[in-house]
């Protein structure tokens, strides 16, 4: 079965660091397709779980929940035309979690607070997040998309079925009586 369904309610890597590098948890919350795996780093120290990860409820939404800002991607991605809205999620994927990865793999496994980073990695994660779906909400609405830098120069593209299938279904022949 595939672990990316919308009713997924989180997903984890474990990577064991060993005596050089921090162990760390990678959490995603949520949908994989539509979340940011949050490196977690794992020690004695710890003290709770970094606010986004720890708030919220299944039925009350919270702006606090990075679940929540997760579900709501994965919700407009689907709506909003998912072959094209899932490419820049996929984008912002693969540069917070590069980031993430230097970070946490860049720390000396005695001088750091795990507390602290995993704190700021969340945060992080949740205004990314956040400004990711306001972003997906702005460009992909009403069936179209919607780029351009300033308001007089707008480009709009249609959503719709690709000119090669309606072709092959034949949506441009003419009506038969």
């Amino acid at each position: 079965r595939a672990i990316s369904l919308f009713r997924t309610t989180y997903s984890t890597v474990v990577h064991a660091g060993g005596h050089s590098r921090p162990n760390v948890l990678w959490f995603g919350p949520g949908a994989p397709h539509a979340t940011v795996y949050v490196p977690l780093v794992v020690d004695e120290s710890l003290a709770a779980a970094p606010t986004p990860h720890s708030r919220g409820s299944l039925f009350e939404q919270s702006d606090a929940s990075l679940w929540w800002t997760v579900t709501m991607i994965a919700n407009w991605i689907r709506t909003a035309g998912f072959k094209f809205a899932i490419l820049d999620v996929r984008a912002a994927q693969a540069a917070l979690e590069k980031s993430f990865a230097e970070t946490v793999y860049s720390l000396d496994a005695k001088n750091y607070d795990a507390q602290r980073t995993n704190d700021d990695m969340a945060r992080v994660a949740h205004d990314t997040w956040h400004r990711l779906f306001k972003k997906l909400v702005t460009k992909f609405r009403d069936d179209f998309v919607l780029l351009g830098d300033r308001p007089t120069e707008v480009h709009v593209t249609k959503l719709f079925y690709p000119q090669s299938w309606l072709e092959q279904v034949g949506y441009f022949s003419p009506i038969r009586d």
